[in-house]
């Protein structure tokens, strides 16, 4: 038994880089692992047992670090050593030996033996495995925190949103002004900084300016800068059209600026020139600006909130980015996309969506639109215990009433009737709260509309004044049978 112990410890030994030497204290050999008999140059199955060291090793006694150790009886540590085996071959090596005692006498010496060259590959690896695990560290940081964005952030397969990638890369090289409308949470910023990462300018400053954050009486000094003395506690300081000189200023929701301050932004526009308030002399500048609004630039023209001639300065071309309702059919890429990036900041990420929850999703109208989405699933990851989306995971305002089978089926009832001509609404529509009311009379303005035009969508969604891909979302939504 005590036999194939031995045994068995002397093959784990063998499986080391680490040379291991152990010698009896007349320094002739008891053991030498596979490593330990390379280095000596010990033939494979040659006997070795009971040489002296210093028969097969060139050096002295108080140069080895086993003979120290056995002569002075203590560990020694660390010492670096150089000889030469009777093969020739010169070693550069760490050596650490410790005594074996049994009873208070020395029994042997154990010498832990490793090739320097081989200690500075693994300290290679270690930079190596350091610099990965700080590069990821940064990137996941660089993810939480990510300010930049470019045009594949903008995720979408819908064709509105096709055909607005497809205008973003033909115009964003060229140099001019451009705003981009779009309601609240559609992802204006998104593609302002996708324009200016396809610009000639994208290694020069984007500087953003949030209009409806900075009060009226302050956007002006950050605009354009100030000297000292312009009033009290002013300083020398370079507003924000200096500092992107050169790059691209991001006017976000630009129609929050009063006209006064759109006709001071305009003279830079049309002259390239302006002043730091307080001060005399002009100075140039030379950016592009993107602007964005959250309501139709035409109309906010035609009602005096957004200066004609700013307007035609600003918008050499205007973008329209479709609300979330009108390309519902990319709700589940945002969601996926989502989920992926923000897997890290929460205990149970989700990676599935589980059918009912993405109907659910579908069905909601989604006023806030993409950023009231990502608000969603940031509800829903809080409350998981698993890695599946379920629809009870869902806020309740998204399990909306038009959502009940009662309302769906007073629709069905209300389609097999036989109709002619066309019928005023039912007195006393299907439904509690205002809600469920609206619901059933949009359901049925749908209904009537369909049935004049014989089901064709093309016609009804001229007729009622949205888009197709409107119409069809809100047939698939009541569950409305063509």
């Amino acid at each position: 038994m005590m036999t194939s112990y031995i045994h068995f410890l002397e093959k784990a030994l063998d499986l080391l880089d680490e040379a291991v030497y152990i010698y009896s204290p007349l320094g002739k050999a008891i053991f030498m692992n596979r490593k330990a008999r390379q280095m000596m140059g010990v033939p494979e199955n040659s006997p070795y047992r009971g040489e002296a060291l210093l028969s097969v090793v060139n050096v002295t006694s108080e140069e080895s670090t086993t003979l120290s150790c056995i002569r002075e009886q203590k560990e020694i540590r660390n010492r670096l050593c150089r000889y030469k085996t009777m093969d020739g071959k010169e070693h550069y090596t760490f050596n650490t030996a410790h005594p074996v005692f049994e009873n208070g006498t020395l029994t042997a010496a154990i010498d832990f033996e490793e090739d320097v060259f081989l200690l500075d590959k693994r300290r290679q690896l270690l930079e190596q495995l350091q610099n990965r695990a700080q590069n990821l560290a940064l990137a996941q940081g660089q993810e939480k925190k990510k300010r930049s964005y470019d045009l594949e952030d903008f995720i979408g397969e819908a064709p509105s949103v096709q055909e607005l990638k497809k205008t973003v890369r033909k115009v964003a090289p060229q140099d001019s002004n451009i705003m981009i409308y779009g309601e609240t949470g559609t992802g204006k910023e998104i593609l302002a900084q996708s324009i200016h990462q396809l610009s000639r300018r994208k290694d020069k400053p984007l500087v953003v300016l949030n209009c409806a954050a900075v009060p009226e009486s302050l956007i002006e000094s950050i605009l354009f800068g100030t000297v000292a003395g312009a009033y009290t506690g002013s300083t020398n300081r370079k507003g924000l059209l200096e500092t992107a000189h050169e790059g691209t200023l991001f006017l976000d929701e630009l129609n929050s600026m009063s006209p006064a301050m759109q006709a001071k932004l305009l003279r830079v526009l049309q002259e390239g020139v302006f002043r730091r308030v307080g001060e005399t002399r002009e100075r140039e500048v030379d950016v592009r600006v993107i602007s964005t609004c959250n309501k139709d630039p035409f109309q906010l023209v035609r009602t005096g909130q957004l200066r004609e001639d700013l307007f035609y300065r600003l918008a050499t071309m205007v973008l329209q980015i479709p609300p979330l309702r009108d390309r519902i059919d990319d709700l589940e890429a945002l969601c996926h996309f989502y989920l992926r990036r923000c897997a890290s900041r929460y205990a149970y990420p989700l990676t599935h969506i589980a059918p009912k929850a993405l109907w659910q999703l579908q069905q909601y109208s989604w006023p806030g639109n993409v950023r009231e989405l990502f608000h969603v699933l940031d509800y829903a990851m809080n409350l998981a215990e698993g890695n599946e989306l379920t629809d009870d995971l869902l806020p309740d305002f998204i399990r909306a009433p038009w959502t009940a089978p009662s309302l769906r089926e007073t629709s069905r009832k209300r389609s097999a009737l036989p109709r002619s001509g066309r019928q005023d609404p039912p007195p006393d529509m299907p439904g509690h709260t205002l809600a469920e009311k609206m619901a059933s009379y949009e359901m049925y303005l749908l209904e009537e509309t369909l049935r004049r035009n014989q089901g064709n969508i093309t016609r009804s969604a001229k007729e009622l004044g949205i888009q197709r891909q409107n119409l069809q979302y809100r047939i698939r939504k009541y569950g409305i049978e063509v």
